[in-house]
């Protein structure tokens, strides 16, 4: 078992009578479906469809908290502000540095022991995006190959409740906490990304991201169209590289015959002897079954005792099976 303080993270709290209600009217994910025992992931869009920011929605009493890259707080709240003009709601930020960690494991984890019996963490909660909810703190589930989780501490028995996780698991790093949602597809929108993609880009249509039954938000009629009506040209990939990659470095694939470049999004690079890296890239679909496949070519080589063009491997992601 692995823990790690998460200190990358804003939160927007939306609190008032009509909290739901306006926020369905503004993001992608279906907000009559959060509960204290669901979170739920969605975007937030501008007119052109083009993605603001992504976010973990979480029920936190009678408030709804936006969980989302740090950065992109204030982004948030500038955008629904516009909005809230008319309805019953308090957008601000919430400051939890230091009542947040990040836990994961190989296998399932077990209660832990030692801990309360009242104790969400008495009684993980089992399936992707779920949540438990106490008076001590809130859990959920977080989706990834390994067992995923984040622990949110509500006041200062929560605290204690982080800090005795902490004494018990081993410490991972930033690395390892961000391989884990590289190796499933799933990129967060930082402020370079802001109003840079769409959805489909992103795979946020194919990925659960976008609620497409639950009716009208800010972007929503370009967003269904581009689904129903358009087939993707090109998509975020999973790619595997045996060299150390950089975020400088680009990738080079053929497509109709044509060589085309394109920049690494997200890159975690494996700290063990056999090296190598993961990379989240947006392609052209041709560019799978095309040949040669995509190579990296290296900004600054740093292994020379390898092609600086080294070819790239596909590799699948779990919600395009």
């Amino acid at each position: 078992m692995k823990a790690l303080p998460l200190n990358h993270n804003d939160f927007v709290q939306i609190l008032g009578p009509d909290c739901k209600k306006f926020l369905q009217g503004q993001v992608s994910c279906n907000i009559d479906l959060l509960s204290h025992d669901k979170s739920l992931r969605g975007v937030l869009c501008n007119l052109k469809g083009r993605v603001i920011a992504d976010f973990r929605a979480i029920q936190a009493g009678d408030a709804v908290w936006l969980q989302t890259e740090a950065g992109m707080g204030q982004q948030l709240i500038d955008v629904l502000s516009k909005y809230a003009v008319f309805s019953k709601v308090e957008i601000s930020l919430v400051s939890l540095a230091g009542k947040i960690i990040g836990l994961f494991h190989g296998e399932e984890i077990e209660p832990f022991a030692n801990l309360p019996e009242n104790s969400p963490l008495a009684d993980l909660p089992a399936s992707d995006d779920a949540a438990v909810s106490g008076e001590d703190c809130i859990v959920v589930k977080l989706p990834a190959v390994k067992s995923k989780y984040q622990i949110i501490s509500l006041n200062t028995k929560g605290d204690a409740l982080l800090a005795k996780v902490s004494e018990l698991a081993e410490t991972a790093t930033e690395t390892e906490w961000a391989m884990l949602d590289i190796e499933i597809g799933i990129l967060h929108i930082n402020e370079q990304d802001s109003e840079q993609f769409t959805p489909q880009l992103l795979n946020y249509d194919i990925s659960g991201v976008i609620d497409f039954k639950k009716g009208c938000y800010t972007g929503q009629e370009i967003v269904a169209r581009m689904f129903y009506r358009s087939t993707a040209k090109k998509r975020l990939q999973l790619l595997s590289s045996p060299l150390t990659a950089d975020a400088a470095d680009t990738i080079i694939y053929s497509e109709a015959g044509a060589e085309k470049t394109a920049g690494i999004l997200r890159i975690a690079n494996v700290s063990n002897s056999a090296g190598g890296s993961l990379i989240l890239a947006i392609l052209g679909l041709q560019a799978i079954d095309s040949l040669p496949p995509p190579r990296l070519l290296q900004a600054e080589p740093v292994e020379p005792a390898i092609n600086s063009e080294s070819f790239l491997q596909f590799l699948t992601l779990p919600y395009t099976k």
